[in-house]
């Protein structure tokens, strides 16, 4: 079982941030503010980031320089989270994943210690958070490379008719065959149409997100797909959106010892399940219709097909990590995640997320 943070562990943490929850009355106020400010180096092309930045900052800070690095697809979440997680942005198949431009992290481990982690320092420390997650510390700031930008960027949706599946399913299976290029990325979203068109699109709502990974695209997977698209839609009050997501060679380039994060050639598929009721209700409903998605796509079915449910990309999860899709989620790399978390956090005071049992 977890260990709760004791009172001394917590006052060493606190003790390491100057500071814990600040208002603007206190004295380490502007010390907490610097957790949330970016700044560029332009000469050698490096952002500084503070661990409470948004993708936001980020992106508005490089762009003025003519320069940008692998982000999320959402702006408005926290640079830490994508990070520690690994990292998908529409810049990946060019520069590859958020961890592969890390250069340095400012760590705070569990007893309050503040450590540099890069190639040079605490190597084992810096190979442990780039995919690691919450398991190893907190992240006070972050650096990363940049990379000529312009501010111009284009791109489109092409909408296809139901008709056209296995068509589409064809070509898009050859693009993923081949990889996508260096300036390429695509998305094939699966979903009902509206019936109308809203005046304002809000922002809001309950959602259930899970990830697994497809082998690769085919019609028959995709035809049962939207067949229950379809079934679930109508039995309950609730809209679904399903995700495949191509990415480029690049990201698989990386060997999968040279960090935490592991590396999948399959095809990443995201389930988004949005529902009304913020019901525990409505969230089991939701959940159910997740899961039976992935598997369909994953290759975990009713009907005799082999396989099991495999764990998908740990950004895009509404549930905490059991220990075994702990350890589907890191494959090989699990057993010196389990050393790692033994040196740097023995006591688990970090077990949120995806959690790693320290070795005995």
């Amino acid at each position: 079982m977890p260990t709760p943070i004791t009172s001394s562990t917590f006052t060493q943490l606190q003790k390491a941030f100057k500071g814990d929850l600040v208002t603007p009355e206190h004295p380490n106020y502007e010390d907490a503010i610097k957790r949330c400010t970016v700044r560029v180096d332009e000469e050698k092309k490096l952002a500084y980031i503070g661990g409470g930045a948004l993708w936001e900052t980020v992106d508005k800070t490089a762009i003025q320089y003519g320069l940008a690095t692998t982000a999320g697809t959402i702006n408005h979440t926290g640079v830490g989270g994508l990070t520690l997680g690994g990292g998908f942005g529409y810049l990946a198949a060019q520069h590859g994943l958020v961890i592969d431009n890390l250069v340095q992290a400012t760590v705070v481990i569990a007893d309050g210690t503040t450590l540099t982690a890069s190639s040079e320092e605490n190597e084992d420390l810096f190979w442990a958070i780039r995919g690691g997650g919450s398991n190893f510390g907190v992240c006070a700031e972050f650096v990363l490379k940049l990379h000529p930008q312009r501010r111009t960027v284009f791109a489109g949706a092409v909408t296809f008719p139901p008709h056209a599946l296995e068509q589409l399913t064809a070509v898009l299976a050859d693009k993923f065959k081949r990889g996508l290029g260096e300036k390429e990325t695509l998305f094939e979203l699966l979903t009902l149409g509206p019936d109308g068109k809203n005046d304002k699109f809000y922002h809001g709502g309950n959602y259930y997100m899970k990830h697994v990974y497809q082998p690769a695209p085919d019609f028959a997977t995709a035809q049962k797909i939207t067949d229950h698209l379809t079934d679930f839609a109508t039995q309950h009050d609730i809209k679904i959106l399903f995700l495949h997501e191509f990415w480029g060679n690049k990201i698989c380039s990386v060997p999968v010892g040279a960090m935490a994060f592991n590396r999948i050639r399959d095809l990443g598929c995201l389930i988004v399940v949005t529902y009304k009721d913020n019901t525990e209700e409505g969230l089991e409903v939701a959940r159910m219709v997740a899961k039976e998605l992935a598997n369909i796509a994953s290759g975990t079915l009713e009907d005799g097909r082999p396989g099991s449910e495999k764990i998908g990309y740990s950004g895009f999860t509404s549930e905490i990590m059991t220990t075994a899709q702990s350890k589907a989620l890191f494959g090989d790399n699990y057993k010196r995640m389990q050393v790692l978390k033994k040196k740097y956090d023995p006591d688990m005071v970090f077990s949120k997320w995806y959690s790693i049992v320290p070795a005995a």
